[in-house]
This record gives structure tokens, C-alpha cells and sequence, in this order.
């Protein structure tokens, strides 16, 4: 390997001794011949934990898409409002109860709540849109469940990746840590776009060709909560790092991970760290509320083909998340980042200056580059993420990422109820924050940079 060169904020150029640049960037357990058997088992473990979270996690996205065909509309609109608020609210001390209970559990108590939300809009939508008040005890219930589950997921993410990575470097020092996060990430976003396919490919065979409604599709995700339950109840909790082994009474646990959870919202990094989360929230509003309901209007392609166009998103995820497993460790996240960046500016900037939106097939070119800044964040800023906030920080900035990505949501969500067009406001929005997020990554690698090698840095 090349001498490692002086700290810059260029994760691409910078702490090769880390990072890796070249043909012996890092190997990165693609072949399990090179493998010993404790990597072997906790790649596996691993990888059962991915298939558990996605059956759950993407069971719970794609019911998303039915809700407006199974709800009152007043109760959908404000009842997803809330669900996403108690998301954004409740990832706030996700962090906490993670390091408290530990993956596993988490993983588990976050999965119970999915399966309490699948069985609550089953029941919202059994009792029928006549039903109003009914609908409205339902899917609150259905709205806590889901907001608490997704909270949980999306924080105890960050752990099983962070100690995967440190038990299979452990096992080789010519493994590199970063990339090897990178590359479990990866693989994690490949798995996740493989069941959202799965999920929306099912969803139109039951309907199409078994003849079922939408209250027995929600059943039919209710089961594989089920199973998704059952799968990662046979999985191991990765061993936690050293300083969150030593043998402490309740309290003090608890004011310690308190304590670890304040520390990392007081970092300055996390500030920064927080632009390309909001931007990818803003820009998931916008794809949502906006572009999708373009598909109805005239000149364009109608909302029956709505699962062609989040197809043609889901595979775009997939093939850009297999893209970037072999490309990080050979150029580092930030040029990802940059090609993620790229995306989500291309995006506003065709909606606001040309028609191309509105003008039948083109629309796909909005939720394939909305595919590909989804799977940079889901690779190349997780791992980013997980450089800066490791050990017992990783599962509060992993819950911090899922609130940012809602708040946004939040925001136009109920402006939209309101009675709003926000459409332009969503798109400058994005270019804004879409502008910042190289500067903020770079400024938060050089504060870390700081914090590592103290005042004076290399040129």
C-alpha cells in the first residue's frame, strides 16, 4: 500500500492508511475462501439480520402505497402526518434504548411494532372508509406502531453494521475498516431494493391474477412481519465495543448512553452531517407528493402506471448499490457522494426549467435519479456516518439520520394538508441543501481531522 499521505477533508484521497486507494485498497469478503470461519459466521449472522430487517422494514414502505385506497382521506392525510412526526420525535432516543437493550432486542421490539401496525391498518381497512371514527382508532394505533418501529430499525441498523465490521477486521489487519462498513452497507441497501421489487411485484400478481383486495394484502404483510420476527430471532448480537461491556448498575448504564447520546448532538460534525439527510428527506417529499401525482394529469402516463415507475426507482437503487460496492474501495465515498450530489441537483433543476416531468415516459427520469441519491446515502454516507460517530455513538447517528430524513417530510407533509403548493418551494429547497452537502461533508472530515491530529494540520 501507498505511504499514507498528509489528513485532507478529500475522503477519496485522504487516511489511505484507513481508507485504502488501488488494486490492494481492501479485500472486502467477496470470496469465502479467503475467509476464516468466525468471519464466515458473522458475515452470515449479518446478512440474517439484513433479510429480517428488509422483510419488515420494506413489508412496511410498500403497504405505504395502498394506504389512500384503504382510508378515509382526511384520516390518511393526517394520520401519515403523525405517523411521521412520532418517526422524527422518536428517533431522537432511539439511540439510547439501542445501547440499552442491544441490537438483537431492539431489532425485535422494532419488528413487534411493525407487526402491531400491519394489524391495525388490516383492521382500518376491514371496517371500511364509512367508518370513519373506527378508521381513526385504528390507524393512530397503527400510526404509533409503525412510527416506534421505525425509529428502533433505523437506529439499531448502525450497531450491526459497525461491530460486524470491527469483528471481521479484527480477524485480518488487511482488512480495511471503512471499506468494509462500505461494503456491508452495500450489500444492506442490495437486499432492502431486492424486497421492495419483491413486495411491489407481489402486491400486483395477488392483486391482478388471485383477486385480492387491498385489506388482504395488508394480511398477507402482516405475516411476513411474522416471519421477518421469527428470522431474526435466530440471529447473535454482535459483541459490543469495550466500553459498553464494563459492568455497570441500571442507572449508571443509563446515564452513560444518556451521556453518549448528548455528546454526539453537541458534536459539530453532526450539524454538518445532518445537510444530506434533510436534503434526501426534502427530495423524497417532493418525489411523493409532487411528481407522483403528475402521473394523473394529462400528457403524462397515469397512476396505473405507478409501479413501473417504482420499479424502474427500486432497480436503479440496485444496480447503483452493487455499482458502488466494488467502486468505494477503489476511489473512496466522497466521489460517490459527488455523483449522489450530481443527482439530487439534476433533479429540482429539470423539474424548474424544463416540462420534462409532464411529458409522458420522461417522468422516469426523476425516480431513477431519485433511486440513485437514495442509494448514495444508503452506501457512501452511511459509511461516512459510521466513520465519524463509531462504537456507542452509532446507533444515535444512525436514528439521527432516519429523523433528519423525515423532518422534511414532516414539514411539507402538512403544509400539502393544508392546502399548499409547494412544490417550487420543495425544489429549492432541494438545491439549497443539495449545494451544501460536499462543504459540510468536507468541513466535518477536517473538524474530525482536527480532533485526531490536534491544531496544526498538513497542508
Amino acid at each position: 500500500m501507498a505511504e499514507t499521505k498528509p489528513m485532507t477533508p478529500s475522503r477519496a484521497m485522504s487516511r489511505v492508511s484507513q481508507r485504502g486507494i488501488g488494486n490492494e485498497a481492501v479485500r472486502t469478503l467477496s470470496s469465502l475462501e479467503k475467509m476464516s470461519d468466525k468471519q464466515i459466521a458473522w458475515s452470515t449472522n449479518f446478512y440474517v439480520f439484513c433479510f429480517g430487517y428488509a422483510m419488515s422494514f420494506d413489508a412496511t414502505l410498500s403497504s405505504f402505497e395502498i394506504l389512500n385506497y384503504i382510508l378515509d382521506h382526511q384520516v390518511a392525510a393526517i394520520g401519515t402526518g403523525i405517523l411521521m412526526l412520532i418517526i422524527v420525535i422518536m428517533s431522537i432516543p432511539a439511540g439510547t434504548v439501542v445501547a440499552l437493550l442491544g441490537p438483537k432486542k431492539s431489532q425485535l421490539l422494532a419488528m413487534s411494532f411493525t407487526l402491531l401496525y400491519f394489524v391495525a391498518v388490516a383492521a382500518a381497512a376491514f371496517v371500511g372508509k364509512e367508518n370513519v371514527s373506527a378508521q381513526w382508532f385504528f390507524y393512530l394505533v397503527a400510526a404509533l406502531g409503525c412510527g416506534l418501529a421505525v425509529a428502533l430499525l433505523g437506529a439499531a441498523s448502525g450497531p450491526w453494521v459497525d461491530r460486524t465490521a470491527d469483528i471481521l477486521c479484527a480477524e485480518d489487519p488487511a482488512l480495511n475498516r471503512s471499506e468494509v462498513s462500505a461494503y456491508l452497507l452495500s450489500n444492506f441497501q442490495i437486499i432492502s431494493t431486492v424486497y421492495s421489487v419483491f413486495y411491489l411485484l407481489m402486491m400486483i400478481a395477488l392483486m391482478r391474477y388471485l383477486d385480492f383486495t387491498y385489506p388482504w394484502v395488508t394480511v398477507v404483510y402482516a405475516v411476513f412481519a411474522i416471519l421477518a420476527i421469527g428470522l431474526v430471532a435466530l440471529t447473535r448480537d454482535p459483541p459490543a465495543p469495550a466500553t459498553q461491556k464494563q459492568k455497570v448498575d441500571g442507572k449508571e448504564s443509563i446515564k452513560r448512553e444518556i451521556r453518549a447520546a448528548a455528546n454526539y448532538y453537541k458534536n459539530p460534525r453532526a450539524l454538518f452531517l445532518a445537510i444530506p439527510a434533510i436534503t434526501i428527506g426534502i427530495m423524497s417529499a417532493w418525489k411523493c407528493f409532487d411528481i407522483a401525482n403528475i402521473l394523473d394529469l394529462p400528457g403524462s402516463i397515469n397512476n396505473r402506471n405507478a409501479p413501473a415507475v417504482n420499479l424502474a426507482q427500486s432497480f436503479t437503487q440496485l444496480v447503483c448499490a452493487k455499482l458502488f460496492s466494488r467502486l468505494i474501495p477503489c476511489i473512496g465515498t466522497n466521489p460517490v457522494m459527488v455523483l449522489g450530489t450530481v443527482g439530487l441537483l439534476a433533479a429540482p433543476c429539470l423539474a424548474l426549467f424544463t416540462n420534462l416531468a409532464y411529458d409522458g415516459w420522461y417522468i422516469l427520469i426523476f425516480y431513477c435519479l431519485a433511486g440513485l441519491s437514495w442509494s448514495v446515502m444508503g452506501t457512501a454516507f452511511k459509511a461516512i456516518i459510521l466513520d465519524h460517530f463509531k462504537d456507542d455513538q452509532a446507533g444515535t447517528a444512525f436514528a439521527a439520520y432516519n429523523s433528519q430524513t423525515f423532518i422534511g417530510q414532516v414539514v411539507f407533509y402538512f403544509l400539502a394538508v393544508g392546502g399548499s403548493d409547494t412544490m417550487k418551494i420543495k425544489e429549492i429547497c432541494i438545491v439549497i441543501f443539495a449545494v451544501l452537502i460536499m462543504p459540510s461533508v468536507f468541513i466535518a472530515d477536517r473538524m474530525k481531522a482536527k480532533e485526531e491530529t490536534g491544531p496544526e494540520l498538513p497542508l
